[in-house]
């Protein structure tokens, strides 16, 4: 691995978002360099501060979160935060609150730097960062919108970064195929995944208070709830058959601006409306682990007329793999290759045929030997080793110790 570095992670998502690909990067980073994640959607503004100035509650900027990692939570200077260019602004004046903070710091000031970027939102940080930063592209999904103009922004800002980069690495043959043709240097890697949590045995075998109440067979679903699901297929596989319970463990999230597009909340009521599905909310990843334990199919339902899933490579698949249960998906690119240890269905009746067909018949023990395989395979200790060597290999100069 890489090592005596500092490395500048900016965050798209929160700290403890269910998809933590950025905070399990960061965690591994520290092990042997000095990491640094950049929390713009925690920045305080001037109305949190002299809220909490008045309540007398702790206002925290800069937080130690184990020896070689730094939360750095950016302080807002201009008011009306929601506007896309105010944000932008206060962006780039956060970025210099940081580099600022980084240059006074003598141990950290002669280090190595990296600018470790994960999403085209922070496609103007390698300017703002300056030639001191060597500036990585790592492309964990294909993003997208559902509304074409979104779509068409997205996707040029993403082209920008990719230009301003020196490096791009993807963790999946999808991604890799249409990157490559983007950057000369563009590279496949592992998925990244926490192994080490979903490989722990369950050794008393908890059922959850919520699934004791729930009918067998359970059929499983974790992640968020949101457009990507299929409400169609779900709805007509419940429907035709009630006696099999279908479980939805993740938050539900909604983007009001797009919703009317999107019609989330009309699906999620018509999905509640079937008796035998539940949606039990969102759980942390230690509570996840005994809930799949008493899955009987895992499913990952994604409609995949959207880019966005269909070029998508979800960790969830290894989360399942891990505990070696069967799993049934949507054509998503990156898991037809998986196939049989995870199921391909097109529509509802192969949907219906695939789960008859696993209830009927015990999943084999060499394909539950081969998943946990593949998961150990796909650990974030096995990309980030990857994407070291490749880094050490195309930029000796730089990363040879």
């Amino acid at each position: 691995m890489i090592k005596d570095n500092l490395i500048v992670i900016p965050f798209g998502l929160d700290w403890n978002w269910p998809a933590d690909y950025e905070k399990q990067t960061a965690l591994t980073l520290a092990d042997k360099n000095i990491v640094i994640a950049l929390l713009p959607n925690s920045g305080i503004t001037i109305k949190n501060y002299l809220y909490n100035l008045i309540k007398k509650k702790k206002i925290i900027f800069w937080k130690k979160n184990k020896p070689h990692l730094w939360l750095f939570t950016p302080f807002y200077l201009l008011p009306l935060q929601q506007l896309r260019f105010i944000q932008k602004i206060n962006f780039l004046i956060a970025s210099y609150q940081l580099r600022l903070m980084i240059f006074l710091n003598k141990k950290w000031r002669k280090k190595k730097k990296l600018l470790w970027i994960f999403t085209s939102q922070f496609v103007f940080t390698p300017n703002w960062f300056g030639k001191n930063y060597f500036p990585l592209y790592d492309c964990v999904d294909f993003y997208s919108s559902p509304i074409n103009i979104e779509n068409q922004q997205l996707k040029e800002k993403e082209e920008m970064l990719i230009k301003k980069v020196d490096i791009v690495f993807t963790n999946s043959p999808s991604l890799y195929r249409l990157k490559k043709k983007l950057h000369p240097k563009t590279f496949q890697v592992p998925q990244g995944f926490a192994t080490k949590l979903f490989l722990k045995k369950n050794q008393k075998n908890i059922i959850p208070r919520d699934l004791k109440k729930i009918m067998k067979p359970i059929i499983g679903f974790i992640g968020n709830i949101d457009y990507r699901i299929d409400f169609k297929l779900i709805n007509q596989l419940a429907e035709k058959n009630p006696t099999w319970s279908f479980v939805f463990l993740g938050p539900s999230w909604n983007d009001p601006t797009t919703d009317k597009f999107l019609n989330l909340e009309k699906n999620l009521k018509n999905l509640q409306k079937n008796d035998n599905v539940f949606l039990l909310g969102r759980k942390s990843k230690n509570q996840i682990i005994r809930y799949i334990d008493n899955f009987d199919i895992g499913i990952i339902p994604y409609n995949t007329n959207y880019e966005f899933c269909k070029y998508c490579y979800p960790m969830k698949i290894f989360e399942f793999f891990a505990r070696g249960k069967p799993v049934i998906s949507t054509p998503i690119e990156s898991l037809i290759p998986l196939e049989p240890y995870v199921k391909i269905a097109k529509n509802a009746n192969e949907f219906e045929k695939g789960i008859k067909t696993i209830l009927k018949k015990s999943w084999p023990k060499e394909y539950q030997k081969q998943q946990r395989q593949l998961a150990i395979a796909n650990s974030w200790e096995e990309k980030i080793g990857k994407i070291s060597q490749i880094l050490k290999k195309e930029f000796p100069d730089k990363f040879n110790d």
